[in-house]
């Protein structure tokens, strides 16, 4: 598995988190730039590990979060007409 280094780690976790480049710079103090270098290190690092399951993937998580959070109102839903019957 590829090693990241300590900011790299840093920062991947605040990209899982949903944070933009801009807000990550803004916090460590240091350009949105170099937050953006980072990023694209970790990616290329991240691609070369094989064993990285893909639904780790920040973006993938963000999607997963929001289908959940879906399925959750529309069980209350059902639940409702249910209890209406």
């Amino acid at each position: 598995m590829a090693v990241l280094t300590p900011r790299q780690k840093m920062i991947e976790r605040l990209v899982r988190r949903g944070m933009t480049s801009r807000r990550i710079a803004e916090q460590l103090g240091i350009s949105q730039r170099t937050v953006e270098v980072h990023r694209a290190n970790i990616a290329r690092r991240l691609s070369a590990a094989p064993d990285r399951d893909p639904l780790d993937h920040p973006a993938v998580q963000k999607i997963l979060k929001r289908l959940s959070h879906r399925v959750a109102v529309l069980v209350m839903e059902l639940e409702q007409i249910r209890g209406a019957r």
